[in-house]
């Protein structure tokens, strides 16, 4: 009995703590080795944030069958499976400020939605301190101070503006909320795919393609990558290349969530004008290939090297 006891204990450990911020922002901590129930270590920080709650969900299923001896599937099982995430909060120091935090909340929410093992998700404090925190003197509220006690100002800001968008009668039921309308997460209706492909560079005959697509409908609310298809002039010349190449400026503009959607490749050509698109191919949202925004663009060759023209 004693042991089955701790054993939950253990499982609430791993269901403490988990970083908010972290799905964009505490790169800096997945080096760091924490202490892990009784002294044990968990090399893997990345356990500990929303992105990859499902580590935390399997080893709990695990300890429930191995230690406890239940089906974690079962009556008597499926309670000990189940995550509270208390003590949210933004990383120490102070990561980004309340537009990336709200995005947080926002994204945060919908990782924790995929899992049906998540209860809640709570937050160090609902509001901030007019002098910081005692915490190193951060602000770690998730609504601002100056935000009264009715909530009745609260309109405008980011971070309030994401709380309330996580309501259940706004996420995932609408899309006239904060999260969808800025960050294009907890709509409802159809997943869309979103890209861009960027301003060509080139030396000589080697042209660098550089862009970015990600698709609501993808694993993790549209953390997993979506692969392109590269067509110039109307021959496949690169398939399936995977948009997983980090860009946080997506993020810094409000296009996307999370930040590794780019990708950057290199051709060669010895055509003198050329006519390149880019699709996003093997999408869970669309079963035909999806054309990029600003795809196609077209270049000529001259002097030495290729230069944009109309198409």
């Amino acid at each position: 009995q004693w042991q089955f006891i701790h054993m939950i204990q253990e499982i609430l450990l791993t269901s403490a703590n988990l970083c908010l911020a972290s799905i964009h922002r505490c790169d800096l901590l997945f080096s760091k080795k924490q202490t892990f129930a009784k002294n044990k270590t968990l090399s893997y920080w990345k356990a500990y944030t929303f992105g990859s709650l499902s580590n935390v969900v399997d080893y709990q299923r695990k300890q429930v069958q191995a230690v406890g001896g239940l089906d974690p599937d079962s009556v008597e099982g499926k309670p000990f499976t189940l995550l509270y995430a208390s003590e949210q909060g933004w990383p120490s120091p102070a990561c980004c400020n309340d537009r990336i935090r709200a995005r947080n909340i926002c994204y945060a929410h919908s990782l924790a939605k995929l899992l049906p093992e998540m209860v809640a998700v709570t937050h160090n404090f609902f509001q901030d301190s007019p002098d910081g925190s005692s915490q190193g003197g951060q602000d770690y509220g998730l609504i601002a101070g100056n935000i009264t006690a009715t909530l009745s100002n609260g309109t405008g800001y980011p971070t309030f503006d994401a709380y309330v968008s996580t309501s259940s009668p706004a996420f995932g039921t609408s899309n006239d909320h904060y999260c969808c309308e800025t960050w294009s997460v907890g709509c409802s209706g159809i997943k869309r795919i979103h890209g861009d492909f960027d301003p060509t560079s080139s030396v000589g005959r080697d042209i660098t393609l550089h862009g970015w697509a990600w698709d609501e409908g993808t694993m993790g609310a549209g953390r997993a990558p979506v692969d392109v298809r590269i067509v110039v002039n109307g021959d496949i010349v690169m398939n399936n290349v995977t948009s997983n190449v980090s860009r946080p400026d997506l993020v810094a503009a409000g296009v996307s969530p999370t930040p590794d959607h780019g990708f950057n490749v290199t051709i060669s050509s010895t055509a003198n004008m050329l006519n390149i698109s880019v699709f996003v191919v093997n999408s869970p949202s669309s079963n035909v290939p999806v054309q990029l925004e600003e795809s196609p663009r077209c270049l000529k060759w001259n002097q030495g090297s290729y230069s944009p023209i109309l198409c």
